[in-house]
């Protein structure tokens, strides 16, 4: 298994599923830090701008059962969408409860979506309205359901190295196995040629 903070999933939510231990598997920290590093992977993803991860440090100060609730609603996430595009990219039905749970994300962060005309274009916005410490969770569920529902489901692969059961995008011509050619192509690579040579 893979302890660095990599990025290969393709799309935001396939690298959250995949980033499941490394989020949540830290039990010394304090909720605080801990939802500290939720918002500081989520700004490195692309999920949160720098600027927003400020604000939501600052809202989560001294509130521990409320970070205590997002983060069991955020591992709890991160479970779900590894086994729905796990189904997915094997050409399985997913989990009945997996869907409800993931719709329940997904309807929770459109409702804090509007669309606003901006700079001579109209766009998606996530609302300022009300200050919320889920805010965090609104662009990967945004990204699942998004995922979900377009042509790109198709593309979803699990890593073909053994133990690794990472997620990605296959963007290119189908032919990818790997989740990172450098870290888990390699290694797969090596192994089978000091197999062969032992042979």
């Amino acid at each position: 298994m893979k302890s660095e903070p990599e990025l290969v999933g393709g799309t935001l939510c396939l690298d959250f599923a995949n980033h499941l231990s490394h989020l949540f598997s830290d039990n010394y920290k304090t909720g605080e830090a801990r939802f500290g590093d939720l918002v500081a992977w989520s700004v490195e993803a692309g999920g949160l701008s720098p600027g927003e991860a400020v604000s939501l440090k600052k809202l989560a100060a001294g509130r521990d059962n409320d970070i205590a609730c997002v983060l069991r609603r955020a591992e709890r996430l991160s479970r779900t969408l590894r086994g729905v595009f796990t189904a997915a990219a094997q050409d399985h039905a997913p989990d009945g409860r997996e869907m409800s749970a993931l719709s329940r994300e997904v309807a929770s962060a459109k409702k804090n979506c509007r669309v606003v005309f901006k700079d001579s274009d109209y766009r998606w916005e996530w609302s300022k309205d009300t200050p919320a410490l889920d805010r965090v969770l609104w662009p990967i569920a945004n990204s699942a359901g998004n995922l979900l529902t377009s042509d790109d489901l198709r593309q979803v692969k699990v890593c073909d190295a053994e133990n690794c059961y990472w997620l990605f995008l296959d963007s290119g011509r189908g032919r990818r196995r790997w989740c990172d050619m450098k870290i888990c192509g390699n290694r797969t690579k090596v192994k089978r040629f000091r197999a062969k040579r032992s042979a």
